[in-house]
């Protein structure tokens, strides 16, 4: 947040690549190679997601897995 080399677009760009990633990761999970780790990184990724859009769920912790 700090970074003298922030741009005014960094928290759009973040949530577009983090709703992107989601996306990717939702369309895999029914391919056979999808294991725990992989759910376990697309969970991550939903956090982070609501985290940033909602104030509420940013006091969320990873549950246990």
């Amino acid at each position: 947040m700090g970074s003298h080399l922030r741009t005014a677009n960094d928290r759009k760009d973040a949530l577009s690549w983090l709703g992107k990633s989601l996306d990717a990761w939702h369309a895999s999970q029914s391919e056979p190679g999808f294991g725990e780790p992989h759910r376990s990184e697309m969970q991550d990724v939903e956090l982070a997601l609501a985290r940033t859009q909602s104030p509420a769920t940013a006091r969320l912790k990873p549950g246990p897995r």
